[in-house]
């Protein structure tokens, strides 16, 4: 597991439970990460390490106000991905998805 010395990704702090409804390949998937190590972990999962040392993501406040883009970059990486593997993947993960089932949401 990834660790960092400071910063926002240095603890299990709060993120809140908000689902974010994804695209992948052929659906999209519904994802909570509630913690910092969460999305420390998603982060990794995806290939998008460097994004915890992104000075668009260094703190928590930062988090909040540039969560878009930050959904942007992991929605970027899931897009190419099947529905099913992808969720097989985060679930392994210990991430929290779902699939979505309605096609326009």
């Amino acid at each position: 597991m990834m660790t960092q010395e400071s910063g926002p990704w240095s603890g299990t702090t709060e993120l809140g439970s908000a689902a974010e409804r994804l695209p992948t390949a052929d659906g999209r998937v519904a994802v909570t990460v509630g913690r910092l190590d969460g999305l420390a972990r998603l982060l990794l999962l995806i290939g998008r390490e460097e994004l915890t040392r992104d000075a668009r993501f260094g703190s928590c406040h930062d988090l909040v106000v540039n969560r878009a883009a930050l959904v942007a970059e992991i929605a970027q990486e899931l897009v190419a991905v099947p529905r099913d593997e992808c969720l097989a993947l985060l679930n392994a993960a210990e991430i929290t998805a779902e699939a979505v089932e309605a096609p326009n949401s």
